[in-house]
């Protein structure tokens, strides 16, 4: 199960659209910082990945996994956590790891 929130607009990945998501990523830079979230749950896997726009905050207290590194890896492969968050990257990522939904 995956889900995505931008500035606290949470759906689930089957629910949306890429024009939804560029939509949402739009609209709020035109209010101000963009929070997106990407939230990955599955069988031995329990993770919640932030783009820079979300401010700082903890951690959720235990180091990702092996299954969870990929998803880690891939966030920092795509220049997620950098701010401005780039659509066509957030994009592809969430492509890259929709088998999870």
């Amino acid at each position: 199960m995956i889900r995505i929130s931008i500035n606290n607009v949470e759906k689930y990945l089957s629910e949306v659209s890429e024009s939804w998501i560029a939509d949402q990523i739009n609209h709020q830079r035109g209010i101000g910082a963009v929070c997106v979230k990407v939230y990955v749950k599955a069988p031995g896997i329990d993770i919640a990945l932030a783009s820079e726009g979300c401010g700082g905050g903890q951690s959720g207290g235990r180091r990702p996994n092996r299954e969870e590194m990929v998803f880690v890896d891939a966030w920092q492969q795509f220049q997620l956590g950098n701010s401005p968050i780039n659509t066509g990257r957030l994009i592809a990522f969430l492509k890259k790891i929709d088998r999870y939904s």
